[in-house]
């Protein structure tokens, strides 16, 4: 299946990943779609994992937070090779709401996350806090949002220098 894909491949395997409501199966898409180098299939399973995460949650940006939290997870355990939980964000968000746990990053003397760190690795930037924020502008502060847009603006930059 995985041999040369040719762009139809590739469009059926998008089609089938926007169908599939078995996590399992999108796992294995996401693995397969990493070791064949195919970044636009593990970006695919990722959102379309997201989208299935996001079901259990009226409020948007609880539904977006967690929803990028399954996201880096996914991600991080297909690099490490192991099932990887992001427990620092875990244990923060056991703690406080995810509006407050977005403007906790958001600070201007914070680095970027772990999560924002892999996500920006598998090119999945829109499902970071800071996008986040950028979408939903009423609940943050000018600075808030001026953080966001300049970490992001700085890892699409980093992105295309390394390319």
């Amino acid at each position: 299946m995985w041999g040369e894909f040719v762009m139809v491949d590739i469009e059926k395997a998008l089609k089938s990943i926007a169908a599939e409501t078995d996590t399992k199966k999108l796992k294995n898409w996401m693995v397969n779609g990493e070791k064949h180098g195919k970044r636009e299939i593990v970006a695919a399973v990722a959102n379309r994992v997201a989208e299935l995460e996001g079901f259990d949650y009226s409020d948007p940006i609880e539904r977006e937070v967690y929803q990028a939290l399954k996201v880096a997870e996914a991600c991080a355990t297909l690099k490490n090779g192991k099932t990887t939980k992001l427990s620092r964000t875990r244990q923060k968000l056991a703690k406080e709401t995810p509006l407050e746990f977005t403007k906790w990053v958001l600070r201007p003397s914070m680095k970027t996350t772990q999560g924002f760190d892999i996500l920006h690795e598998y090119n999945l930037l829109e499902h970071t806090c800071e996008a986040i924020a950028l979408r939903h502008p009423h609940n943050f502060t000018d600075d808030e949002l001026a953080t966001a847009k300049e970490r992001l603006e700085r890892a699409q930059l980093n992105s295309s220098q390394q390319q």
